[in-house]
Parts: C-alpha cells; structure tokens; sequence
C-alpha cells in the first residue's frame, strides 16, 4: 500500500514539472506578431529603407530614425542607436500649437506605439499614429515605435508648444 501512493506521487510531481516547462510565453509572443503586417520590401536589401513623417496642420515633418530590428528568413539585424533624448538634441523642435492634432504616417501602415520621453525614462502616451500635442509650453521629445511581423523601427521628432 505505501508503494502505491509513493508511486502516485512520484507520477503526480513528474506531472506538474511537464506541464510546468510549457512554452505558453513563446505561443503568446508568436500570435502577437503573426496579427501584425508584413513589410515588403522591393529589394532584399537589409534593413529596408522605411520612411516616416508626422503631419501637422497639414505640413509633413520627416522623423528621424533610431534603432531597428529586421528578420529576413534566418538573418536578423539589429542596431543599438542612441536614445530619443540624445537624438533629440541633434534636432529642430516643430513648433505647434497647445492641443495640435498630430498624425504619424509611416509607410505600409505599422502598428504604432507613441511614448514621451523626459529625461533618461520614457511613458506610453497611445496605440495608434495620432497624438494631441500638450496644453503647456516646452520642448517635448517623442518616440513612435513602428512594428511588422518582421521588423520594427524607432522614430524620433520633438516639438515645441
């Protein structure tokens, strides 16, 4: 009888450590990306050039580009750029009016993320390309993160309220 309920607990802790080693993170990771567009590119040119622009009041502002990570089959490059705040200081802040309606346009329609950056951190400001300059004076530096299935670019602009 004590054979039979070690035996059970041995079965029932190797069990656990089956089910316990599952890659459910790694699932998770694969269908957030496979929801993502794909960016193609017409040359096979690593990374592909991709460019981006904000809009505001109906002018275009070029954004400058910072770090970016691209998979082609099994290549993949990446490149560790300087901050949004160090890029920042190498650029002319567009002027805008408190609440301007800005809108990222980055081409083949990425799935967008727009952070604040204020000193040496960063805070999610929205999903999406649109944004609403703040009502305060002052210089703001923002980051619009560009993602595809296979790839992501980081773009830089700062305004001036």
């Amino acid at each position: 009888m004590n054979n039979k309920y070690i035996l059970i607990l041995i079965m029932s802790v190797l069990f656990s450590a089956m089910t316990g080693c599952s890659n459910v993170t790694g699932k998770k990771v694969e269908d957030a990306r496979s929801t993502l567009p794909l960016f193609k590119s017409e040359s096979d040119e690593m990374p592909p050039k991709v460019d981006g622009h904000i809009e505001i009041n109906g002018q275009l502002h070029e954004l400058a580009k910072g770090g970016y990570t691209w998979e082609n089959g099994n290549t993949v490059v990446t490149t560790d750029a300087a901050s949004p705040a160090q890029i920042a200081e190498t650029l002319s802040p567009i002027n805008v009016e408190p609440e301007s309606e800005m809108s990222i346009e980055i081409e083949q329609s990425p799935s967008i993320t727009i952070r604040l950056w204020e000193e040496d951190h960063s805070s999610f400001i929205s999903e999406g390309n649109e944004v609403t300059a703040p009502t305060q004076p002052g210089e703001y530096i923002y980051e619009a993160i560009a993602k595809w299935s296979n790839g992501e670019v980081s773009f830089t602009f700062v305004i001036e309220v």
